[in-house]
């Protein structure tokens, strides 16, 4: 399905849209938050639990995170793919820059993002979107996997998979050019 010039430039233009409205957007709802809860609460006691929520979260983060890389190693280790631990991690990455980001807004979204069901439900729902826009085609393809593993958990298991080597032969007729970036300068 191939877009034309006016499809990409509206949806580049939504795109755009969209994300001058989040950068202006959120931080302007989070000022507004800040001086809302600094009004009832005082200011120190503001600052206080942004650091608190930071601190916290960033704990949370690391942990996860350690538990994310070791289950990543576990299935290398068991000749797996890790999409879900690669899933995980990349979500942690985007909970990490939202719990850093001062605020009360950010730091919600980023505790929401440290729920690992909540996180898989987004992703899946993100690849549901990419696929639907017709835009990505997928492929899967078993790298150094033999035999039986060479199929383990991919969506269609009968498929069989072939792996292959070629070579490349030298098809030009007549002497090698001299001039040539590709000629090999240790030879006459």
């Amino acid at each position: 399905m191939a877009l034309t010039l006016n499809e990409m430039k509206e949806s580049a233009n939504m795109y755009f849209f969209l994300a001058l409205a989040v950068f202006i957007g959120v931080p302007a709802a989070e000022i507004a938050l800040l001086i809302k809860i600094g009004g009832q609460i005082g200011l120190f006691p503001t600052i206080s639990l942004i650091f608190l929520t930071a601190i916290l979260g960033i704990f949370m983060l690391r942990h996860q995170g350690l538990k994310t890389l070791l289950q990543a190693q576990q299935a290398m280790a068991q000749n797996q793919l890790p999409v879900d631990s690669a899933i995980h991690g990349i979500f942690l990455m985007i909970a990490g820059a939202f719990l850093l980001t001062p605020g009360f807004i950010t730091d919600s979204i980023g505790f929401l993002l440290l729920i690992p069901p909540l996180r898989l439900v987004i992703a899946r729902y993100i690849w549901t979107l990419i696929n639907r826009s017709g835009h990505v085609q997928t492929s899967v393809f078993g790298a150094g996997l033999q035999g039986n593993d060479a199929n383990q958990g991919y969506e269609n298991p009968d498929e069989t998979i072939i792996e292959g080597e070629f070579t490349v032969e030298d098809l030009a007729p007549g002497p090698p050019n001299p001039d040539s970036p590709w000629r090999d300068k240790n030879k006459p």
